[in-house]
């Protein structure tokens, strides 16, 4: 498992556990009941959860693709802009 990997999976964790901690927390300790107000926090896991899936899923790329750099041309074939192209053999 890569350090990127490891630091957004320990990241996610950590703010999963302070969101849903923070979201149980009563103000008042007369008042017994969330009428649903930790909603928040579940969505808020399920989309550090999401990221952190997906920044796993990007770290595991293919080791043999590299960026170079490919000319944009207009109709005439004058260069307009060079664009980043992802090249993977």
């Amino acid at each position: 498992m890569s350090k990127n990997a490891l630091a957004a999976g320990l990241l996610a964790l950590t703010l999963t556990g302070s969101t849903i901690l923070a979201s149980t927390a009563e103000a008042s300790p007369y008042r017994r009941h969330h009428h649903g107000h930790y909603w928040g926090g579940v969505a808020a896991a399920g989309a550090l959860t999401a990221l952190t899936l997906r920044a796993i899923a990007a770290s595991q790329a293919p080791s043999d693709c590299y960026m170079t750099r490919q000319p944009v041309t207009d109709d005439w074939g004058n260069v307009l802009y060079f664009r980043r192209v992802r090249v993977c053999e």
